[in-house]
Parts: C-alpha cells; sequence; structure tokens
C-alpha cells in the first residue's frame, strides 16, 4: 500500500491511541510506525503531527509493552522537519526518552532511544544535557561489553550534542574523557563521529579559550597529537574532521599553537594534505591559523611553509580561496617578525606582493595576545576570526560526518535519511 493510501488511516491511529484498550493502542501505535518506516520520501509527518499522535505516543513510552513501537515511531518523526521535532520537544519528548534510556535494559529499545536523542539534538544539546541524557550517553558508551552497534550510536549521538553552539564548558570537560578514549577505537564510524566530535566543539566561539584549553589538556596533551596522526587517515571525512579540529585549536592562544606545532611534522604533514587537495581548503586554514601566533614564527619559517605560501599567492591560477589564506598568514607572520623574520620574508617576496596580499585581506584579524609577554595589546584573540564556521560535511561521506538525522526503516537496521 502507498503512503498516499495509508495516509487515510492517521485520524483512526491518534485516535485509538487514546483508547483504554491496550490491544487497539498497540495496534494502532504499530500502524504509525509501519508509516514512518516505510521508506516513503513522502512520509506524511505534518498530518501526523497535527492528528495530534506525538502526546500520545511519549505517553505510551511508560508502558512497556507497546515502548517499543511507539519510541522507533517518535524517533523516526524526529528525523523528519523542523516542525516534527518542535513538536516532539514540545510534547515532553526529551526528558521521556533519557528516561526510558535510563531505566530500560532492552538493547532495541535503548538503541531507539539513542536516536531518538541523536536526531532531536541539533539545536537542542543543552535540553538534553539537563535532562541527564550526556550523562546515561557516557554511562552506555564506558560500558566495557557494550555491543558495537550501541558504541556507534551513542558516538553518533554524543557528537549531535555539541553540532549547534553555544556548548556549556561543564558538558565538554564531562564529556571529555570518553571522547579521547574513542579516539583509539578500532571502528572506523565511531572514529569518524568521535573526530567529528571534537569538529563541532572546537567550533564553538562562546567560550573558546576556555575550550581549546580543556581539550587540548585532556589526555595528558595526547588529543593535539593523535588529530595531527588523522591527516595521514585515508578517509577523507576523518581527515577532514581533524582538520576543523585542529583550525579551531589553532585560533586559540600561542599555547594552544604550541600544542599542534609541538607534534612531531605537523607542518609538512599540513602541506601534504594541501598538496594531495582533497581537503587542502581546510589545511590551509590550519595553517593561516597556525602563522597567527607569536611565539612560533621562527617555527613556522623554519618549516619552509612561508615558501610554500608565496608560491600560492605568486600563482596566478590559484582561486581566492586558497589565495587568501596564504595571504592572511603571511601578513600574520609579518606583523608579529623581528627583524631578522622580516628579512627573511622580504627575500620570499613579502615586499613585492604585499599590496596584493593586502587587497586579498583587507581586513586581517587583530592580533594575538601573547601569554607569555606584554607584546600585544589585543585580548585574548579573535574567537570571530578562524575559529568555527566549518561547512556542514555532506550527508553521505564516505565516514559519519554529524551531518544527518537517522531513520530506522522496517526490517533494516539504521539508514541515513
Amino acid at each position: 500500500m502507498t503512503t498516499e493510501a495509508l495516509k487515510t488511516g492517521i485520524p483512526e491511529w491518534a485516535a485509538g491511541l487514546l483508547s483504554s484498550d491496550l490491544r487497539e493502542q498497540e495496534r494502532c501505535a504499530v500502524e504509525i510506525r509501519r508509516l514512518l518506516s516505510s521508506g516513503d520520501s513522502k512520509v506524511p509527518f505534518e498530518d501526523l503531527i497535527q492528528a495530534g499522535v506525538v502526546p500520545s505516543l511519549v505517553k505510551l513510552l511508560t508502558k512497556p509493552s507497546l515502548q517499543e513501537d511507539a519510541v522507533w515511531a517518535l524517533s523516526n518523526l524526529a528525523s523528519g522537519p523542523s516542525k516534527s521535532s518542535k513538536a516532539l520537544i514540545d510534547h515532553g519528548a526529551i526528558p521521556a526518552l533519557v528516561q526510558l534510556l535510563s531505566t530500560t535494559n532492552d538493547v532495541v529499545i535503548q538503541d531507539h532511544a539513542v536516536m531518538g536523542l541523536g536526531n532531536l539534538a541539533s539545536g537542542n544539546g543543552d535540553a538534553i544535557v539537563k535532562a541527564g541524557g550526556l550523562t546515561t550517553l557516557l554511562d552506555l558508551l564506558q560500558e566495557p561489553r557494550q555491543s558495537l552497534d550501541m558504541v556507534r550510536q551513542a558516538t553518533w549521538a554524543l557528537g549531535m550534542l555539541y553540532r549547534e553552539p553555544p556548548n556549556t564548558l561543564d558538558s565538554i570537560q564531562q564529556a571529555l574523557p570518553t571522547l579521547q578514549k574513542l579516539l583509539d577505537h578500532k571502528d572506523e564510524e565511531v572514529l569518524g563521529d568521535t573526530v567529528w566530535a571534537y569538529a563541532h566543539i572546537l567550533a564553538d566561539s562562546s567560550d573558546i579559550h576556555n575550550i581549546i584549553g580543556a581539550v587540548v589538556e585532556s589526555g595528558d596533551g595526547k588529543v593535539v597529537s593523535k588529530l595531527v596522526e588523522f591527516l595521514h587517515n585515508d578517509n577523507t571525512s576523518i581527515q577532514r574532521a581533524a582538520l576543523k579540529a585542529l583550525a579551531g585549536i589553532a585560533a586559540g592562544n600561542d599555547h594552544h599553537i604550541q600544542s599542534i606545532l609541538d607534534c612531531k611534522n605537523s607542518l609538512t604533514d599540513l602541506q601534504k594534505v594541501i598538496a594531495a587537495g582533497d581537503n587542502e581548503e581546510e589545511a590551509l586554514r590550519v595553517v593561516a591559523n597556525l602563522c597567527g601566533g607569536i611565539t612560533s614564527i621562527q617555527v613556522v619559517i623554519d618549516s619552509e611553509i612561508v615558501r610554500f605560501l608565496m608560491q600560492m599567492i605568486q600563482n596566478g591560477g590559484a582561486p581566492l580561496w586558497k589565495k587568501k589564506p596564504a595571504a592572511e598568514g603571511i601578513l600574520c607572520l609579518a606583523r608579529s617578525a623581528n627583524t631578522a623574520q622580516m628579512r627573511y620574508l622580504i627575500s620570499e617576496g613579502y615586499e613585492k606582493w604585499k599590496t596584493t596580499m593586502t587587497e586579498l585581506v583587507p581586513n586581517l584579524p587583530p592580533p594575538r595576545i601573547n601569554i607569555n609577554s606584554k607584546r600585544s595589546s589585543s585580548s585574548l584573540g579573535d574567537s570571530t576570526k578562524l575559529a568555527a564556521s566549518p561547512k556542514r560535511p555532506k550527508a553521505k561521506e564516505a565516514a559519519a560526518s554529524q551531518s544527518a538525522k537517522w531513520q530506522r526503516k522496517e526490517g533494516e537496521r539504521l539508514e541515513r535519511n
């Protein structure tokens, strides 16, 4: 039967959910779940919402025999348009899903509940955290014998909590130990969602320096080196997420920048990514950010990346999106260079191309403060500078990219919506 034909049953099913007969409630919940999991691109989300099924399904979460169909239907409703998400939130779906997740031992119901929370998380992360959802997700991930399916699902949902800023520093710090452990996971899907979680966290400019500091210091400082390692990852989505995370770190103060430069071959690896072409825009952004430090100028110069950037600026055929970060990097270096360093920049063409570079970057971000000196008069960095604004990753990249909602079809495991 087509979705259009099934739509005619919605008023009857909505009424049946309100019945005092448990079997009638179950029948109608099953029909609604089947409609939502049909895989049809024309699922009538609005018709279901207007019929009033959402509050009824939320109430059914308290009835053990009806929980699976109710939570499945709700998680798929959460994958719909913003009106669907709003309806679920308005009728208390978030605390109800968290309560269900924290009280049931049924792995199927847990899986649906996690999917529902993940689908609702974007823009509503704070509400999920306040309802106890973050703690519950972390508990699932810390379970020693947790199934791979659940680890995948919970890692994805955890990352979605941080996809839309602002996020509180407390909620980020609570998750960092678990995220740090997940960076060593062998499963590519888990690894991808973990690195994207870091990318989202570090794109949050609301408390940028404290957030960067928390990430840099977590795991005894091993997180940054792990992110640099991912520059060698064959999965371009994981590599892109690592680059976005590193760009966020490099948007911080000199200590944060140094944490990247201290990683073996970090600048060389960035040059290789740029040369490879898959994620060169993101890699250029990291390089430009690294050039904004004060105490790291000599390290950048010694890496010979200046010549690499100058060649890009001088390349008449290079697109603006390449030339702009290259010019920004050189101009930032020149702004804080000493006499010897400036002499080197001039030898590489700085004076000749200065006008071109300033035209490419007419509004150079203000200098950052050196936390160990008084050379700069600016406040701590410019959080709007280069910290966030990551492009939304495509919905069907090779690894999970935190960009899409999930929807479970009838008889299938999971499929991106």
